[in-house]
């Protein structure tokens, strides 16, 4: 059975032509989001490894500086030693010689006391280096930790932009994705019956005019006009006694560029009468001609069955195929 959609039944399809492109759109945002996610994941592993870098660094800073602070307060501390052991000899040595007479011992007196305060002096003077070293280095690590924690901030701040930049790219894209889908709504709504038509079977129409057959070494014999006035011509002088009436996708391309068919069954009568055409014609069934019609017949039963069965689902009725399962 054969289903004819007039002008009226075509009224109750143009919802197809609606809901295609939102389909496509949701995908398209669905898509885009899953990309902008996996970028997102990307930005804070890179972020994450850097930051662990920047701490290993700065410890393995720390153990460094801790261990030359400890080595200058050793040496300190053994200067100190070395400065102290000295003076205690010498005082032991100056008191062994200078002890037979009291002026000699209160020299020496004097001389110890005089040395021991000049170690004091110099104990005091390294503690007062040490305890400034130690204010530079808590200094020096109160800057550090500014820093770190400033370049934290900055990188923040940069992460919320990039935040802040995505998320007005994608509204953007979504007000003009919003716009054209309004706008292609409204082109839609305000079509012909015969435009809606057209931009339903156009799409069967620009496959067959596209398909090329490699048995005809890359060409498409059915783009070709042959009539009455020029089938001589042609080589094929009783074409038109054998065809009666003569059909072509130049014929059909017409029609469909200006809008002519008023329902499926006629763009779907044009097609089978170029394709039985050719089939009667060319009755060899190894006729390369034949092979052809018979290839481009089973594409375009394919389609436009496509076309029938989205058409049913939209009208949630049964609606009758147009040829039986004979694929020939």
């Amino acid at each position: 059975m054969r289903a004819a959609f007039t002008l009226r039944e075509t009224k109750k399809h143009e919802q197809e032509a609606l809901v295609a492109p939102l389909l496509q759109a949701e995908r398209g945002k669905k898509r885009r989001l899953d990309e902008m996610a996996l970028g997102l994941q990307e930005r804070e592993h890179r972020l994450k490894t850097k930051t662990q870098r920047t701490k290993l660094a700065s410890a393995a800073r720390d153990k460094i500086i801790t261990a030359e602070r400890n080595a200058e307060r050793n040496a300190t501390a053994a200067a100190i030693a070395a400065a102290a052991t000295v003076a205690a000899t010498a005082t032991a040595t100056a008191t062994t010689t200078a002890a037979t007479t009291p002026e000699s011992k209160a020299a020496v007196v004097t001389q110890t006391e005089s040395k021991k305060q000049t170690i004091v002096d110099h104990v005091d003077k390294v503690q007062e280096e040490l305890k400034l070293q130690k204010e530079r280095e808590e200094l020096r690590k109160k800057e550090e930790k500014e820093r770190l924690l400033e370049r934290e901030r900055a990188r923040e701040r940069e992460r919320q932009r990039q935040l802040a930049l995505q998320r007005h790219e994608e509204d953007e894209r979504r007000r003009i994705e919003t716009e054209r889908a309004e706008a292609e709504r409204d082109r839609r709504m305000s079509e012909t019956p015969q435009q809606a038509l057209h931009r339903l079977f156009e799409p069967i129409f620009r496959h067959l005019w596209d398909m090329e057959f490699a048995i005809l070494h890359g060409t498409n014999p059915f783009r070709i006009v042959i009539d009455a006035q020029n089938c001589a011509a042609m080589g094929v002088p009783d074409y038109c006694d054998v065809i009666k009436t003569p059909m072509n996708l130049t014929y059909i391309r017409d029609k469909v560029d200006g809008a002519e068919y008023t329902s499926f069954q006629e763009f779907f009568d044009d097609v089978e009468l170029m394709l039985n055409n050719a089939l009667l014609y060319n009755s060899d069934p190894n006729n390369e001609f034949h092979l052809a019609a018979k290839e481009m017949k089973k594409k375009y039963k394919k389609q436009a069955k496509k076309v029938m069965q989205d058409l049913q689902k939209l009208q949630q009725a049964k609606v009758p195929v147009m040829w039986d399962d004979d694929e020939d």
